[in-house]
């Protein structure tokens, strides 16, 4: 018998139980993923003339080449896990030595940060040290100052002490001349 789905003249491997259709192996494979059709009922039928024995055969062999072929797409595509598996590595080791490079300019720049500030404190304390030492000087300078003045206030005194205790004398000797 032939497919009453198609003009081929290829020989009935299904019939559909809803439609009542005679198939070829395409047409059947056809039939089944159609989106108005998919869910018909088919029915494989059993070959008794030579004819559809031997497109048994052939579709048979069909299979096997198919089955080979997907076993070769499945090897190609086993060894492109594995190429794609030594990316992933290849690139977690590019992470690892990006995120050890960061680590260590961090702590480079930490590291650069407290030399910094050791020298800009050690230049601060020779500059607080200098000021200091200035400030010293002209405390010396002022107290000597001052010690010179109060020494100078002193002999001042002194002197005016001496003077008034002269010009005390002096009056009361005068005065008394004016009694004799």
């Amino acid at each position: 018998m032939q497919c009453q789905m198609c003009d081929d003249g290829k020989d009935i491997v299904s019939k559909c139980v809803d439609c009542d259709s005679t198939m070829c192996y395409e047409c059947s494979t056809y039939h089944s993923k159609h989106k108005k059709i998919k869910t018909h009922v088919t029915k494989k039928i059993e070959s008794t003339n030579t004819e559809t024995s031997e497109k048994s055969i052939l579709d048979e062999e069909v299979s096997q080449k198919r089955r080979d072929f997907l076993r070769l797409g499945i090897g190609a595509l086993k060894s492109r896990i594995t190429e794609i598996d030594g990316t992933i590595e290849m690139s977690k080791d590019e992470e690892n030595s990006y995120n050890k490079f960061c680590t260590e300019g961090k702590e480079e720049i930490q590291a650069h940060a407290k030399r910094s500030k050791e020298i800009v404190c050690d230049i601060i304390d020779v500059l607080a040290k200098s000021n200091i030492q200035r400030i010293d000087e002209i405390q010396k300078k002022d107290i000597k100052s001052i010690t010179n003045f109060q020494d100078e206030l002193v002999i001042k005194e002194a002197v005016f002490t001496i003077y008034s205790k002269k010009h005390r004398r002096c009056s009361k000797f005068k005065s008394g001349w004016k009694a004799f």
